[in-house]
């Protein structure tokens, strides 16, 4: 998943490093061709290609877990501002 999505931005409009087959921006079709472009130009010495993020598939257990300690600091900070009330 995150190859395709790593593919998917050397094949994008503004750089065309690679060249596709289909131009959407989606490899559904397994049999698609992606070539190098060889008349890539470009006229700096270093070409930054920024990852995609992809969001992160959050489940139960780390929804669980936030709100433990979302409840956990919620005692501590009260516990400081009471304390700072009564100085």
């Amino acid at each position: 998943m995150e190859f395709k999505k790593a593919l998917l931005a050397l094949c994008n409009p503004r750089t065309k490093l690679l060249k596709k087959e289909i131009q959407k921006p989606t490899l559904d079709d397994e049999n698609e061709k992606i070539s190098v472009n060889l008349k890539f130009t470009n006229n700096n010495i270093r070409v930054n290609m920024t990852p995609v993020r992809s969001k992160k598939d959050t489940g139960d257990l780390n929804t669980e877990l936030s709100k433990e300690i979302n409840i956990g600091l919620e005692k501590d900070r009260s516990q400081k501002i009471d304390a700072a009330i009564v100085k």
